[in-house]
């Protein structure tokens, strides 16, 4: 989680060191050290020396731009990815789920119609004439199957693919509109010094959803 923070902090100082700026401090005592860590870098670097004369300006402004470029594009594409996962996650389990239940009816219904025991699951199986060996598959299937199914949903509860998708989706919208602005915006420092803190607000805004969310779904490791 740090790790992804301290990435996400470090991508948007750049720009804001290209225009004069630091990267911003919490009031009062900070969560973790990934703020600090992230200062102190900055630091480092030194002031940015220029004028900001028009060329230097269009170039800090670029150097923006690209960066809400890139980010806007990752989070349109992992919106997409994390919607498909989510999607085809839910319907393996229910897949799983209507799977359980025919085996179910063909388990208990075949032999009341047909006089045969698992007549469906034996002829799909190859198991006709092997009627010991096709109720113990059935049986172990009717046992599986809702097992797999009610894992399939444990892991989008984990994974939060859906979470992941609406937050992506919603920085991806933020940032788009934050670039056609930045686009359309005069030659004015002050401007796009707001622009800049306005990006670091909404891509540091995503992690701190996305830690939050991450922190309240911790797994309890037996032992």
């Amino acid at each position: 989680m740090e790790a992804r923070e301290v990435a996400e902090r470090l991508r948007i100082a750049l720009p804001l060191w290209t225009l004069g700026l630091r990267p911003g401090a919490f009031p009062g005592e900070e969560a973790t050290w990934t703020g600090w860590y992230v200062r102190a870098f900055a630091r480092v670097q030194g002031l940015r020396s220029g004028d900001f004369s028009a060329p230097q300006f269009e170039a800090a402004r670029a150097v923006l731009l690209s960066v809400l470029n890139d980010q806007c594009k990752y989070n349109a594409n992992n919106a997409q990815r994390m919607g498909k996962l989510e999607s085809h996650l839910e319907w393996t389990g229910l897949a799983l789920f209507l799977f359980t239940l025919l085996v179910a009816a063909d388990h208990f219904l075949t032999p009341i119609l047909f006089h045969a025991s698992s007549y469906v699951v034996a002829g799909l199986l190859g198991l006709i004439g092997k009627q010991g060996l096709a109720h113990t598959v059935v049986v172990g299937l009717g046992a599986a199957l809702p097992a797999l199914a009610t894992a399939t949903y444990g892991i989008r509860v984990i994974g939060d693919f859906e979470g992941i998708h609406r937050r992506s989706e919603r920085t991806h919208l933020a940032l788009q509109e934050l670039i056609k602005a930045v686009e359309e915006d005069p030659t004015d420092l002050a401007l796009l010094r707001a622009r800049a803190r306005s990006a670091a607000d909404i891509m540091l805004g995503d992690v701190s959803s996305w830690r939050l969310s991450a922190e309240s779904r911790g797994l309890a490791i037996p032992g």
